[in-house]
């Protein structure tokens, strides 16, 4: 899990680390991330949807994990921020069905 600090000006700072966790996350797990990026029905809202999904020899079998968001948001104030926290959070909804499988309880 990434331990690095950010002031929220530091787009670029924030775009490497977004690229070091994501592939860090894919060769962890072996699971092959995607990213879209779409209008909602709100002018200048964007809706961030990141998946892990798994694959074979044959391609995607299936959606593993995901996690979704919107851009701009009270949470964070850049885009490339809310792109490096979307893959954090996403790490970190692996991570737990990996612990539990069939779930919390």
């Amino acid at each position: 899990m990434s331990k690095n600090k950010f002031s929220s000006g530091d787009g670029e700072g924030f775009l490497r680390a977004t690229t070091d966790a994501w592939k860090d996350l894919e060769l962890e797990t072996g699971l092959h991330l995607s990213l879209r990026l779409s209008p909602t029905g709100r002018k200048g809202v964007m809706r961030v949807e990141l998946q892990a999904l798994e694959e074979d020899d044959m391609g995607i079998t299936g959606v593993f994990a995901s996690y979704a968001t919107e851009y701009p948001s009270a949470a964070v104030s850049s885009l490339e921020a809310t792109l490096y926290q979307s893959v954090i959070r996403l790490e970190r909804v692996v991570l737990d069905a990996n612990r539990w499988p069939s779930g919390r309880g």
